[in-house]
C-alpha cells in the first residue's frame, strides 16, 4: 500500500495523530523501496535534546560537545545507501530544516502529528525541505476511523487470544484515543493474563466495557435537557453535540 510511494530518493511526510504507528509506516515504505538493501536509520527528535538535534544529524568532532568521546558521522551520512526516518520533525529548528534539505543525500521520511501546510504558513516548517525532500504526503487515519486496521489488528492476535462475541463487539466499538499502540499494550497485557482462555467482556478495562453505556446516557442528557429548555416534551428541532460529550 505504502511500498510504492518510496522509488529512488524520494522521500515522503507522514502524518497522523501519535500513536498511529507511522513508523511501521516509513520501514514499510523502506522496505518496498530500491533503497531496502541499505539501512534504515531512525531519529527519534522526541529523546534528543535540541542543543544535541544537529549533532546527530549531520555529525561531530571529538570534544566538541561534552558528549561526544570521539567522532561521529551524524545520522544522515549513515543513511546515505538507505532510508532515514526522523520522528517528530517538528523538533527541528528551521536552520536545520533548511540545512538538511541542502544536505540530504539520503532518502528521508519524516512523520509528525501536526497540520504541515498550518506551520508552513506560520514559518515554523521550511517549505523547501517538504518541496524538494519530502514531496510525498501520506495521512495515516486514526484507528477509530480505519476500521479494516482495526480489524486486522484484533485478527493479527488470534494466535494468542480468542474473543467472545461481546468482547469482540466492544474492541470494535471502542474509539481507541492512543489509537494503534494503545490496542497493541492492552492485547499484550490480555495475552499474559488470559493465555489459553478466551476473552470475555469483563476481562476488558472498564473504560471500554463503559464507553457504549456513557455515550448512551450521555445523549440521552442531551435531550432531556433540549426538552426542558424548550419548555415541551416534544423532540426538539436541534441538539448541538461537541466532542467533550461524546468522549
Amino acid at each position: 500500500m505504502y511500498e510504492s510511494m518510496t522509488t529512488g530518493n524520494r522521500g515522503a511526510i507522514i502524518v497522523g495523530e501519535p500513536g498511529t504507528n507511522k513508523g511501521v509506516v516509513a520501514k514499510a515504505m523502506h522496505d518496498g523501496s530500491e533503497r531496502r538493501d541499505g539501512p534504515f536509520v531512525p531519529l527519534d527528535c522526541r529523546i534528543i535534546s535540541q542543543s544535541l538535534l544537529d549533532s546527530e544529524l549531520f555529525g561531530h568532532r571529538c570534544g566538541t560537545i561534552d558528549t561526544a568521546p570521539s567522532d561521529f558521522s551524524g545520522r544522515l551520512l549513515l543513511a546515505r545507501e538507505g532510508t532515514l526516518y526522523i520522528r517528530c520533525v517538528e523538533r527541528l529548528s528551521v536552520e536545520t530544516q533548511r540545512r538538511l534539505a541542502e544536505e540530504a543525500g539520503a532518502t528521508v521520511i519524516a512523520a509528525t502529528h501536526l497540520d504541515v501546510e498550518a506551520r508552513i504558513a506560520s514559518g515554523k516548517f521550511c517549505r523547501e525541505l517538504f518541496d524538494s525532500l519530502l514531496p510525498n504526503r501520506i495521512t495515516v487515519r486514526p484507528l477509530r476511523e480505519d476500521r479494516a486496521r482495526l480489524t486486522n489488528l484484533l485478527q493479527s492476535a488470534r494466535d494468542q487470544l480468542s474473543y467472545s462475541p461481546e468482547a469482540y463487539s466492544l474492541l470494535l466499538d471502542y474509539e481507541w484515543p492512543g489509537n494503534d499502540r494503545q490496542l497493541e499494550a492492552l492485547l499484550e497485557r490480555l495475552a499474559d493474563a488470559c493465555a489459553g482462555s478466551t476473552i470475555r467482556e469483563a476481562d476488558l478495562p472498564q473504560r471500554i466495557r463503559t464507553a457504549g453505556k456513557v455515550f448512551e446516557d450521555g445523549i440521552g442528557d442531551l435531550w432531556r435537557q433540549a426538552d426542558t429548555v424548550s419548555g415541551s416534551e416534544s423532540t426538539p428541532n436541534v441538539v448541538h453535540i461537541g466532542s467533550r460529550e461524546l468522549r
